[in-house]
């Protein structure tokens, strides 16, 4: 596996970084503090994982754009359950003074062990105080079986407090509707 890291350019009015490997191709536009990102990112997921170590979120203010065309070079490495659809795209912009993180990810499929989503976009805003993640999918298979289809999934809250709001269809013999609001 190769990766490439370039800088484009480093300005008073915001960097450019671009990443390039076998796997995917990335690009931040913004003003990046780069040896604190991480830390800026454990920082927002904290109050939302209580597993995640607390951090000190450093000011951060970008867009950023990931291209997966070869994801299996990655998640054989780091996640061998996890199989995100070649042609996946994961955009947005991470604002640590203001908007928070908003991410979105759009996959023809992603699936975990026996399980696999078709036609998979997810919405999410996280902030200090709240995360909201909005799901929808074509389809939910199991086990190679499609058991629900137009799923949509909306969450909003944080850690303790959630609130859940679940829409699916089916199509197999039992031919089922739900809604579930919790």
């Amino acid at each position: 596996s190769c990766v490439a890291i370039e800088f484009i350019s480093k300005s008073n009015s915001g960097d450019t970084l671009i990443l390039s490997s076998d796997f995917a191709n990335a690009q931040l536009d913004g003003n990046i503090d780069i040896p604190n990102l991480y830390n800026s990112f454990l920082g927002y997921l904290a109050p939302h994982f209580p597993m995640i170590p607390k951090a000190v979120s450093r000011e951060q203010n970008f867009n950023f754009s990931i291209d997966v065309f070869n994801s299996s070079a990655l998640t054989d490495l780091l996640l061998p359950n996890l199989r995100l659809g070649d042609g996946a795209h994961i955009y947005g912009l991470f604002n640590t003074e203001d908007t928070g993180l908003d991410l979105t990810i759009t996959s023809p499929n992603l699936g975990w062990g026996k399980w696999l989503w078709r036609d998979l976009e997810i919405n999410s805003i996280a902030t200090q105080e709240h995360w909201q993640v909005d799901l929808l999918s074509s389809q939910l298979d199991y086990n190679l079986e499609t058991k629900f289809e137009n799923i949509e999934l909306d969450q909003i809250g944080t850690f303790g407090d959630w609130r859940y709001a679940l829409a699916w269809t089916s199509n197999d013999s039992i031919k089922f509707d739900g809604i579930l609001k919790a």
